[in-house]
């Protein structure tokens, strides 16, 4: 048993390495390249909750068996995501034109005055909603002073407000880059980014932005990247530590272990369903997730239990009300409606993947050709691409009217006449 336990964990990782090695030959991308260096920078944060937090806090380790399971279910949902993969190029290789629709999207010329402009008005933006989302509950001051607990326990109501700042604020960054006279100064920018985003509260938003700032020094061919690897690597590593410890209080190797609880999560929640003990909840954690495009501060009556926290209230009745709903690994989300059929499902009807596979595929099929910091349509999709922390916590339906708004500011800016 203990073989067909290793085997599973071994074809998860094959899994991902597979769908990426797929990937990067349909591109022609060279073995270093921008998705691999965002790999390697997210491995840490995906192999610390999928094997460190087993190993150490369930009975059995790795060999558990309703881990087990739950490392079945994402390999089944993985398997989903490489059939629409490779039906994805298949359709493209069929409908060369379509490929391309992009292109024949009417846009805007662009200078970098306007990029300026338009970064600016979008790091405002940022400043703006987040003192109004801070001021709402906890106060200003005081979230500044302690950002960790602001994010775990005060966004409850202005959860729209945290997504709108935290987007914009990875706009701004994303165009510093675009706007940028020369590297140096757009390391420069970063500094003051990446210092800036650890008041949102989280070590993923202080990787992804340290993230960004080498996938953009790879795009340009910084000669100097080894360098700025070498001394940001450990100023970030001390950033993410301090989170850390704002976050469990005491840094010892047992609450570090605890805090990756994500797969122990989804170890009872299966172990709980295949004992009976609750039953499959048929559509409605997927229909009441709709919930999440009404703020709260529009709609006091909105309900604090929709979408995965259904699932969490059946294991941490109440927390959901206070804001705070421990994770589960793996999905989850997807199972707790119609089982393994809906894993499987979803996976396959995973629309936004397929929205950011065709911007990435004409991201990476042009580069070179056409200039992605002149043009307002080609700007948008080096936003969605690459931008760091873009649309974080914002549901699908209003990610469209989002980006309809960022295009239509975009494209504003773009018809104006500034003085390069």
């Amino acid at each position: 048993m203990n073989i067909f336990y290793s085997l599973n964990i071994i074809f998860l990782i094959s899994n991902y390495l597979f769908i990426y090695e797929y990937i990067r030959r349909k591109w022609h991308l060279p073995k270093f390249n921008p998705v691999f260096i965002l790999l390697i920078l997210y491995i840490p944060t995906k192999l610390a909750p999928l094997f460190l937090g087993p190993i150490f806090i369930l009975d059995n380790g790795l060999f558990n068996y309703y881990y087990q399971y739950a490392i079945l279910m994402e390999n089944i949902s993985l398997l989903g995501t490489f059939i629409i993969t490779i039906s994805f190029f298949s359709l493209l290789k069929k409908n060369p034109n379509f490929e391309f629709f992009i292109t024949k999207l009417y846009s805007y010329p662009f200078s970098r005055t306007k990029l300026i402009y338009v970064e600016f008005v979008f790091f405002l933006l940022a400043i703006i909603v987040f003192i109004l989302m801070a001021e709402s509950d906890m106060g200003l001051i005081n979230w500044l002073l302690s950002p960790r607990e602001g994010y775990q326990y005060h966004r409850s109501g202005v959860g729209s407000l945290y997504a709108a700042s935290l987007t914009f604020l990875s706009l701004a960054y994303t165009l510093s880059f675009l706007s940028s006279k020369n590297n140096i100064s757009f390391i420069i920018k970063s500094v003051f980014y990446i210092s800036l985003v650890f008041f949102w509260g989280s070590k993923g938003f202080i990787l992804s932005f340290f993230s960004f700032l080498i996938l953009c020094l790879w795009v340009v061919k910084y000669k100097y990247l080894n360098l700025v690897l070498l001394v940001f690597t450990p100023i970030v590593s001390l950033i993410l530590l301090v989170n850390l410890a704002l976050a469990l209080g005491n840094v010892n190797f047992v609450n570090v272990v605890e805090y990756f609880d994500h797969y122990k999560n989804s170890a009872m929640f299966y172990e709980s369903y295949l004992n009976g003990e609750f039953k499959l909840f048929h559509g409605k954690v997927f229909l009441s997730d709709f919930w999440s495009v009404v703020p709260r501060g529009l709609y006091e009556a909105k309900p604090y239990v929709y979408g995965i926290s259904h699932v969490n209230e059946l294991f941490f009745p109440g927390m959901a009300e206070k804001g705070h709903t421990p994770a589960f690994g793996g999905p989850v989300m997807e199972f707790s409606d119609f089982g393994v059929f809906s894993v499987f499902l979803f996976s396959l009807l995973n629309f936004s993947y397929l929205f950011k596979l065709y911007l990435f595929n004409y991201y990476f099929k042009m580069r070179g050709v056409v200039s992605f910091s002149k043009n307002s349509i080609l700007i948008l999709i080096f936003c969605i691409c690459f931008s760091p922390m873009f649309l974080a916590y914002i549901p699908i339906s209003l990610s469209i009217i989002f980006v309809f708004f960022i295009w239509l500011l975009i494209a504003f800016f773009a018809r104006l006449r500034f003085k390069n």
